[in-house]
C-alpha cells in the first residue's frame, strides 16, 4: 500500500478496508446536538482510510459507512503538496485507497506570534496521521485537522490499517449482540423474577422456556425458537448447545429435545 522507503506508489482503489474507534481528546467532542434516528452521538474518533471519507453517505450534516458514523475521524497519508496561507495550512494528502483529500488546517502565525510557537508547515512527502472532522463546502470533502502529527516509524502505516480493521469488527460485533439482546428484550417471555446466576438474559430465557415445557419428551429446539421469535434461530441453537455443555438441561427422545436437569 504505502513505500516504505517515503515514496508514494500508485493507489489501488480495489484494496478495501474497516474501520471502529478511538476516544476523542478531551474538549474536541462537537457541540451536543439532538441524537439523529440512524445513529446515536459518536464521541469517539473513527480510525478510517481517505477513500472511506470520500465514499460515505451523507445524512445532513452527518456522514455514514454503513451505520457508523464517522464524522469525526483519523487517518494515516502522505503530504502531497502544501499551501501556506496567513491564517490556514493547506495539505493535499493520499493514503493509496483512492484520491487524495485536502487538509484545511487553522493556524495563528501572525507577525505578533513568537517564533517558538507558530505552526509550522509540513513537507511534501511526509508521512501524517491526520486527526479531524469531515466538512463538505461547495460540493466537495475535506478535513478541517486538530490534529497533524508527522509518523516517526513506518510501522505505524501497518498499525493504522490494523486499528481500521479491528474497529470495524468491534463495532459490528457489538451491534450484533445489542440487535441480538433487543430482539429478546421483545418478544413475550419475561424472565424477570427468574434465572441461573451468572447466565445472561437470553440463556435464562431459553432455560426457563425448556422448564416450563410439560410433555414428557420435553421442549423442541423449534419451540423454543417459536417463542422467541426476532432472536437469530443459530443464536438459540448456541444457547442450547451451551446449557447442554454445562449440564443445565438435557436431551430426551432426540437430539432436538430437551428439559431442564433440576425439576
Amino acid at each position: 500500500m504505502w513505500s516504505t522507503q517515503g515514496g508514494y506508489d500508485s493507489y489501488n482503489p480495489n484494496q478495501t478496508q474497516g474501520g471502529g474507534g478511538y476516544m476523542s481528546p478531551a474538549g474536541m467532542d462537537p457541540a451536543n446536538k439532538d441524537s439523529k434516528s440512524r445513529e446515536d452521538k459518536v464521541e469517539y474518533i473513527m480510525p478510517v482510510t481517505i477513500s472511506e471519507i470520500l465514499n460515505a453517505s451523507q445524512n445532513l450534516d452527518e456522514f455514514f459507512s454503513g451505520n457508523i458514523k464517522i464524522s469525526q475521524v483519523t487517518f494515516v497519508g502522505l503530504v502531497l503538496s502544501v499551501k501556506e496561507l496567513p491564517i490556514r495550512l493547506d495539505y493535499e494528502v493520499g493514503d493509496c485507497t483512492g484520491p487524495s483529500i485536502e487538509v484545511k488546517q487553522y493556524v495563528d502565525n501572525r507577525d505578533d506570534v513568537p517564533e517558538n510557537e507558530k505552526i509550522k508547515s509540513l513537507a511534501e512527502k511526509t508521512y501524517v496521521r491526520v486527526s479531524g472532522h469531515i466538512r463538505l463546502v461547495e460540493g466537495k470533502r475535506s478535513i478541517v485537522a486538530f490534529k497533524i502529527i508527522p509518523l516517526t516509524d513506518i510501522n505505524e502505516l501497518t498499525v493504522h490499517i490494523l486499528e481500521v480493521i479491528h474497529s470495524h469488527l468491534m463495532y459490528n460485533s457489538n451491534a450484533h449482540l445489542q440487535n441480538g439482546e433487543k430482539a429478546a428484550l421483545t418478544n413475550d417471555y419475561d424472565t424477570s423474577s427468574v434465572g441461573i446466576p451468572g447466565l445472561g438474559h437470553l440463556h435464562n430465557q431459553v432455560h426457563q422456556i425448556i422448564k416450563s415445557c410439560t410433555t414428557e419428551e420435553g421442549c423442541s429446539i423449534d419451540e423454543v425458537i417459536q417463542k422467541l421469535r426476532g432472536v437469530p434461530e443459530q443464536s438459540v441453537k448456541d444457547v442450547i448447545n451451551f446449557l447442554s455443555g454445562e449440564g443445565h438441561i438435557y436431551s430426551t427422545i432426540s437430539e432436538n429435545y430437551f428439559k431442564i436437569t433440576d425439576g
